[in-house]
């Protein structure tokens, strides 16, 4: 990845960014640029401990402005997925989708009824919750847990 990286920042091909404060990094994006004009939010990342100031967005906002001002690509693309930067941001919508072509194996049809199987459960369980009105409460908890770092 690393190698990566460097060869497309050679052939000028990425733009990467990164928030600091306090002394050390807070956010960062990764966007490299393919096709020539289109711009990918391919990695955003940010430290848990200073979620509440809102880096990764505001990272986002300055690094849109140097973009935007340098005209260095034509089309910015936020990749599939819900968001509110996205809706904040985006101006055009555009339906994507993956096309498999599967031959008549029983594995297959294993993969495809599970994969339905999943879709299915996971909209109802969903749906069920949003009715009971803890959905938004689940997702802000389940943000909110922070995994212990291993001791050496």
């Amino acid at each position: 990845f690393k190698q990566q990286i460097m060869a497309s920042a050679k052939s000028n091909t990425v733009r990467g960014y990164v928030l600091f404060g306090e002394g050390r990094p807070l956010a960062y994006l990764y966007l490299p640029i393919v096709e020539g004009t289109v711009m990918v939010y391919e990695y955003m990342g940010y430290d848990p401990e200073f979620r509440k100031l809102s880096t990764g967005a505001v990272l986002q906002h300055l690094a849109f402005q140097k973009i935007f001002a340098s005209k260095c690509t034509k089309y910015f693309d936020f990749m599939p997925g819900d968001g509110t930067h996205k809706a904040l941001y985006g101006n055009i919508k555009a339906t994507r989708g993956d096309v498999y072509f599967l031959g008549p194996k029983l594995a297959n049809a294993l993969y495809v009824s599970t994969h339905r199987f999943t879709d299915w459960a996971h909209q109802r369980v969903t749906g069920t919750l949003e009715r009971a009105g803890v959905k938004g409460l689940l997702k802000k908890r389940s943000r909110e847990l922070t995994i212990p770092k291993p001791s050496s």
